[in-house]
């Protein structure tokens, strides 16, 4: 992959800028205290990687594999994200708190069925997202568009999702107890009990 030395699986505290490297593939690679901007990763496959204390900025990682890789402190920033597929990362020992998400494209991703507990979806755009079978208790969704986006078995309880819009969420089929919502898209949530508001 262009930007990277093929000899060269460790990367400490570097800074890669405007690199593009479109459909590359990446492999056993460990990224620490690096920071990506401007980035084109579109279809990119970052296999057996591992990312620390590490951010990307204004990156393109448009359905990027991220296959068997780990994140711990991840940060990703204004970035486009479309079509990921989050199920096919390396979760264990951290879960998806080992990363936030922060002004962010995430449309037509899928975290199915993935332990996300106190993860950061903030400010982004996340339209028909697969959250079913997953744990977002006491995350933040805080500020984020889910017009679409799946819920179903889905654990949102003490998450908080004011300022969050165009979600339909099932009260009956999701945990929502002591979920915060803003009080006029909260209505939302009585579709799902058949009433009607005059």
């Amino acid at each position: 992959m262009e930007g990277f030395a093929s000899h060269q699986d460790e990367y400490l505290d570097k800074s890669f800028n405007g690199l593009s490297s479109i459909d590359a593939t990446l492999q056993n690679k460990e990224f620490d205290t690096c920071s990506f901007i401007s980035c084109d990763f579109n279809q990119s496959k970052f296999n057996h990687c591992r990312f620390v204390d590490s951010v990307f900025k204004q990156c393109n990682l448009s359905l990027a594999c991220f296959a068997y890789s780990k994140f711990n402190n991840v940060r990703f920033e204004h970035c486009k994200l479309l079509g990921v597929d989050w199920t096919v990362v390396d979760w264990s020992g951290f879960g998806g708190a080992a990363v936030t998400f922060e002004h962010c494209l995430l449309n037509n991703a899928s975290f199915f069925g993935l332990n996300f507990q106190h993860s950061r979806i903030e400010h982004c755009k996340a339209q028909e997202v697969d959250f079913r079978d997953a744990n977002f208790k006491q995350a933040s969704l805080q500020g984020s568009d889910l017009r679409n986006s799946q819920f179903g078995n889905t654990n949102l309880s003490g998450a908080n999702l004011t300022d969050a819009t165009n979600y339909h969420i099932d009260v009956m089929t999701n945990n929502v107890q002591q979920a915060t919502f803003s009080r006029y898209e909260a209505l939302n949530l009585l579709a799902s009990l058949g009433i009607q508001l005059v």
